[in-house]
């Protein structure tokens, strides 16, 4: 599952970016498949659209129309492995766990607290509130408040 946490002050309001240098960004090309990745008992060479990474558990993408990779893809859970449609209660046991395992495996870093003077008091943000939230921090300690500020990112 993704969800997608939005405000309407991202689509309307405005903000200095620094552009990055190109070269300073990071390679995100995607490793796409470009043949076989499974054999069948029978020594046939196919290509398994849902065969998993043991290490990431992701599975291999393919260039839509790639011949010889083609394959359905849908909403209803498939079998691992094969991709063909299952109503098996082991199978569904094993794609849940699967899917959990991908969300434990996501590296979220600690939450950064910004409180310089032990503040009792901490306004936390989120999305585009971060701008107007470190304005009003910065206001309330310049006028001695001890303040703390954290934003949500992840």
């Amino acid at each position: 599952p993704v969800f997608l946490l939005s405000d309407g002050y991202l689509a309307n309001g405005s903000e200095p970016w620094r552009i990055p240098e190109t070269d300073s960004l990071p390679d995100l090309k995607t490793p796409f498949a470009t043949g076989p990745n499974h054999t069948l008992a029978d020594g046939t060479e196919v290509f398994w659209p849902y065969k998993r990474d043991p290490q990431t558990l992701a599975r291999p993408w393919a260039v839509p129309g790639t011949p010889g990779l083609e394959h359905r893809i849908g909403g209803i859970e498939k079998q691992d492995g094969t991709g063909n449609i299952s109503y098996d209660p082991a199978n569904h046991d094993l794609m849940v766990r699967t899917r959990q395992a991908k969300v434990d495996n996501i590296a979220v870093p600690d939450l950064a607290v910004d409180d310089p003077a032990g503040a009792r008091t901490l306004v936390l943000g989120w999305g585009s509130t971060y701008g107007p939230i470190t304005a009003a921090v910065r206001r309330l300690r310049a006028a001695g408040q001890p303040i703390a500020q954290a934003h949500l990112r992840h």
